[in-house]
């Protein structure tokens, strides 16, 4: 019996020793056995999407349909989006866990176009310093050399002006033997195609033809229950919700169409839907995958007052067919 007391104690003593290691070592690194950041994390209340867009542009927000409740998407380790981004100020906003942070990007920089400067980020400020005097250069698929800054390219007709770039004008101004280059800006691509519905529109950007965003450029896919938008420049058709209930073409010749919330137009998704069925004390409406089917009570309902006779100890009931 004593040698029984007497592990059992030496085992105790071993275990709190353990034990007391355990949450000393825990205790150092507590934060280290925790992922780094949730994906999604639930928020307040909110009756559309429009409710959670709050916490941008790190921590993009939905409203669940049927919880009602903000969900956000905690984005971590990218930068953000675009359209949160400043162009052009030595910086990028990258999010960490949820949270936005502005770093230094020495790759941020203004692109003035000009052939005779070196575009870079000095000191966090966006520099175009001019190179030396007599630098080779170029306009487009021109050869030119730097004067005061600008390439100088001689030429004797307009033709030879010609540099192959669509969001530039220019001509030979023939008093001085130089090239004239007027760069375009702000302005729609002259003579590029424009695809329809790519969410996006060929643009001149200080000289420079390339794509932009255009959320008016939507692909609609002629679908009542699925909206027509743009996400970052391209074409989304995600379902429209189902409350607030949206009315889709007949499914039927007696039926009206309800938007199931999946991009789907469908017979019904409730029974409030079901307007074609007449109900009764023994027939009732009912939405079953979508289609409305009449729901019998049992013998526990009371058939209609009209069919009861009184006081015959009996009474008409449904009989759940």
């Amino acid at each position: 019996m004593l040698r029984s007391r007497i592990l059992t104690g030496l085992v105790g003593a071993v275990l709190a020793g353990v034990l007391a290691s355990q949450m000393a070592s825990c205790t150092l690194d507590v934060e280290g056995t925790k992922p780094k950041v949730a994906v999604e994390e639930i928020g307040g209340p909110c009756t559309d999407d429009s409710n959670c867009q709050t916490r941008l542009p790190c921590s993009p927000g939905i409203c669940l349909p049927d919880q009602k409740l903000c969900s956000y998407t905690l984005l971590d380790g990218v930068n953000a989006p675009a359209s949160a981004q400043i162009s052009s100020d030595c910086q990028t906003i990258v999010c960490n866990a949820g949270d936005a942070e502005t770093v230094p990007d020495s790759q941020d920089f203004f692109n003035d176009n000009n052939s005779c400067t070196t575009d870079s980020c000095v000191a966090g400020t966006s520099t175009n310093s001019p190179l030396a005097e007599g630098d080779k250069c170029d306009v487009g698929n021109k050869d030119g050399v730097c004067f005061a800054g600008t390439c100088k390219i001689t030429c004797t007709s307009n033709s030879e002006c010609e540099d192959g770039n669509p969001c530039s004008e220019n001509f030979c101004d023939t008093s001085k033997s130089e090239c004239v280059f007027t760069f375009l800006d702000g302005v729609l691509t002259p003579g590029a195609p424009q695809v329809a519905s790519d969410c996006k529109v060929r643009f001149c950007v200080n000289g420079v033809d390339g794509d932009i965003n255009d959320d008016a450029d939507v692909s609609d896919d002629m679908n009542p229950c699925t909206d027509n938008v743009c996400a970052n420049g391209t074409p989304v058709n995600p379902p429209v919700p189902v409350d607030p209930k949206t009315m889709c073409p007949p499914v039927s010749p007696s039926v009206t169409g309800v938007c199931d919330g999946a991009g789907v137009c469908v017979e019904c998704v409730d029974k409030d839907d079901c307007t074609n069925i007449v109900e009764s004390e023994c027939e009732k409406r009912s939405c079953v995958n979508n289609k409305c089917v009449i729901a019998y009570e049992g013998q526990g309902t009371d058939a209609s007052p009209v069919l009861q006779q009184g006081k015959d100890c009996k009474r008409v009931v449904c009989s759940g067919m």
